[in-house]
């Protein structure tokens, strides 16, 4: 209750008085009461799903770090990156430090990550892939 969550939304970012472009993750959750995605989200989540792994070279990996950069720049507190590449079932749940998203915790398989913030969830990476 109270929060909503939206499939590939990006937020307005207000640089210097221009609009720059914006963030825009597979997956957001904000606060229910916000009309527009004006701030950063209260988490973020990026899928890299076995779609991808065709087209998955160094510079696919250095543009996952910069967007990485570019959310913690923005105010991103808690992002989420699911890895779904080659097989595998991670989760890598990342909380924003001095201004840097850091790992902070990576479940596999049927590992449980819990969070209380900044919401109470729950999720299995076994329980995103069929």
């Amino acid at each position: 209750d109270g929060y909503l969550a939206m499939v590939g939304p990006g937020w307005r970012l207000d640089r210097d008085g221009r609009v720059a472009q914006d963030p825009q993750p597979d997956l957001v959750v904000m606060r229910r009461t916000a009309e527009k995605l004006i701030e950063a989200p209260l988490l973020a989540v990026e899928i890299l799903s076995p779609s991808d792994l065709h087209k998955m070279e160094t510079h696919d990996l250095l543009r996952i770090e910069g967007k990485r950069l570019d959310y913690a720049e923005n105010g991103l507190a808690d992002y989420l990156e699911v890895d779904l590449l080659d097989g595998r079932r991670e989760i890598h749940r990342y909380e924003l430090v001095d201004g840097v998203l850091e790992l902070v915790e990576t479940v596999t398989d049927d590992e449980v990550m819990t969070a209380e913030w900044p919401f109470a969830y729950a999720i299995r990476p076994v329980d995103l892939l069929p």
